[in-house]
């Protein structure tokens, strides 16, 4: 890109850029008054247990989301915590290991599951992205 390029580039925002923004707004104000929307992204931890969860092929346990979420996002018992409010809300269920009956692990409820579901597809789609 030649400097001229880049200079109009930082400028202005291009056509898709500018559609992807405003449906993200549109987006964020309808979604914002769903309780789902609020537990899966009020805080960058949450976003990461959910994000493990879903990642999960088959179950997940306390420990293995503790390894795989970075310290920096938050300690052990605050992820107990989002495990314990999604349980509580009914976005996650917990369950019995297939593996090992003394472990407990989660997954999401089937309403949850398909929340989430549809909000990676409008992300992958880029909100309308022509």
């Amino acid at each position: 890109m030649h400097k001229s390029e880049q200079k109009k580039r930082e400028e202005k925002m291009t056509k898709n850029e500018y559609q992807v923004l405003a449906n993200l707004r549109e987006d964020w104000d309808e979604k914002i008054q769903r309780k789902e929307y609020w537990y899966l992204f009020s805080s960058p931890l949450n976003f990461m247990v959910l994000s493990e969860i879903g990642l999960a092929q088959d179950e997940i346990n306390f420990e293995e989301i503790c390894q795989r979420v970075p310290k920096k996002f938050g300690s052990r018992s605050s992820i107990l915590t989002v495990l314990n409010d999604g349980v509580m809300f009914r976005y996650l269920k917990k369950r019995i290991s297939v593996r090992d009956r003394r472990i407990r692990c989660y997954a999401f409820t089937e309403g949850f599951r398909i929340y989430f579901c549809d909000w990676l597809e409008q992300v992958g789609n880029g909100y309308g992205r022509g």
